[in-house]
């Protein structure tokens, strides 16, 4: 949220200012309200604030010498002015001193919440770019060794002094400064840092010390104060040098959550690359035999188990195996994963990873055998338990056959071999399964329940109820009368 003081004297002024939008709709939050411009500018030396509401017209300090105090202490604070009427050579003024926007009381709701949206997408746009890119620490690092140590610390990175440890710490880009300058807090021990954009959406915080035990001090109270948040943790290192290998482990780290499903901040712990090794040999091994249920044995055994790898090892087993696909399946081309960094955008975790992986190797084996029994069920019981907890919502063959990345056709094949029922007929059963207990149990209107049951036209409900009970809906709720 970006934070608002609105400053005026007459009271009745700032109501009315509070009231002409839904502030928090538009991003924003009322931080402080005032009356006396002296206790504004008393609050706005030690408090922040993005955007300033102020009357141009008030006793003792007008507004106009009120932005000028404020700009000599925080020039990246935003001013609107509001007053009864606006002289050209206030206008003038105005204009020099950087005022965004002015409006004349009554202030027009339209033009405000107009306003709030432009003024707020440039904060934004500002707080974007208030990290440099990281490849800019990187490119003065390489200086080192065209300097002495000294030099690099004090010169290249801008630091009083040269330090015997660091660390790096990865995260999302808060939501505000407020929430940013307390985590900075928690990561200044006895020594200084320096903060970098990653990637555009997440930030590197690069900590530099004298004192070996403050890591220790920083992850405890990065846990206590941030334990829902996602942060990556790298080791601890000895040298300037070693940032670049710092700021990869805390990335790993970071991104440790789609395995575990957690947010919290999470340390760098090093990946046995032999273990990842071999694994990379059996599926070469496999691919060169093209025994695709050896593959989907396999990907069922490194995702069950405990995961011993690291997001990046993660993602080149998982692309390697859809190479196998696309080299073999010739009818369509499956995606690669993304990195890490966008595989969000496509799996909610690794859950929904090894699905898909599953999902694509039965698409081969569909290829290979369509009759396979293997085929059949090293998909359908992930499909079955898919339907099984979501016939509630709007699903049918085509949503999943999209979902799980198989064709409609053999989709419905393998599903009624596997269930013994169609598709339609399954779900039906499942919801009218549902409706029957509920309307024994709860005392829920009938056409409450067909739409919790997931019928959104009633009379089809109706007609499908009736149809597999051979009782009326109306007639089970009666009986339980």
């Amino acid at each position: 949220m970006k934070r608002v003081v609105l400053v005026d004297d007459e009271i009745w002024a700032i109501e009315s200012l509070k009231a002409a939008c839904d502030w928090s709709e538009l991003g924003y939050e009322i931080a402080g309200t005032f009356t006396s411009a002296q206790k504004a500018l008393d609050y706005l030396q030690n408090n922040k604030a993005d955007l300033v509401f102020v009357d141009i017209m008030m006793p003792n300090i007008d507004g106009l010498d009120f932005i000028e105090r404020i700009k000599k202490h925080n020039s990246e604070i935003r001013f609107i002015i509001i007053s009864g009427f606006m002289e050209f050579e206030n206008a003038r003024r105005a204009v020099r001193l950087g005022v965004d926007e002015f409006f004349v009381k009554p202030v027009d709701k339209e033009s405000l919440k107009e306003t709030l949206v432009r003024i707020g997408q440039s904060i934004d746009s500002e707080k974007s770019r208030e990290f440099p890119d990281i490849s800019k620490l990187f490119d003065r690092i390489k200086d080192l060794n065209n300097t002495d140590g000294q030099a690099l610390y004090t010169k290249y990175l801008g630091f009083k002094k040269q330090y015997n440890y660091c660390f790096t710490v990865m995260s999302a880009k808060f939501e505000n400064s407020q929430k940013n300058e307390e985590f900075c807090n928690k990561l200044k021990g006895n020594g200084e840092i320096l903060q970098f954009s990653m990637f555009e959406d997440y930030i590197i915080t690069a900590v530099f010390t004298d004192v070996y035990i403050e890591y220790d001090g920083a992850v405890r109270r990065l846990k206590e104060t941030f334990g829902d948040l996602r942060l990556g943790i790298s080791g601890l290192k000895t040298s300037v040098a070693e940032v670049c290998d710092a700021v990869n482990e805390s990335r790993l780290a970071f991104f440790n959550f789609f395995i575990t499903g957690r947010n919290k901040p999470c340390i760098y712990e090093e990946s046995n690359i032999e273990f990842f090794n071999s694994i990379m040999r059996r599926i070469q091994v496999i691919v060169k035999e093209k025994d695709m249920h050896r593959l989907d044995e396999l990907i069922t055994s490194i995702f069950t188990t405990e995961i011993k790898f690291n997001i990046d090892e993660i993602i080149l087993i998982s692309n390697t195996v859809l190479i196998t696909c696309n080299l073999l399946y010739t009818m369509r081309n499956f995606d690669y994963i993304p990195t890490a960094e966008n595989i969000e955008s496509r799996f909610s975790g690794i859950l929904e990873l090894q699905n898909h992986l599953h999902c694509c190797i039965n698409e081969i084996l569909i290829q290979q055998d369509e009759h396979s029994v293997s085929a059949k069920h090293s998909v359908m019981p992930l499909i079955k338990d898919y339907v099984d907890k979501h016939f509630q919502e709007p699903i049918n063959l085509s949503s999943i056959s999209q979902r799980f990345g198989i064709g409609e056709k053999y989709l419905g094949k393998i599903f009624k071999k596997y269930t013994g029922e169609n598709f339609t007929g399954y779900v039906n059963q499942c919801r009218i399964n549902m409706a029957v207990k509920m309307l024994s149990e709860t005392n829920l209107s009938v056409r409450e329940i067909s739409e919790v049951c997931g019928y959104g036209d009633y009379p089809y409900f109706a007609r499908v109820f009736k149809r597999m009970t051979g009782i009326s809906a109306t007639d089970v709720r009666r009986q339980k009368r």
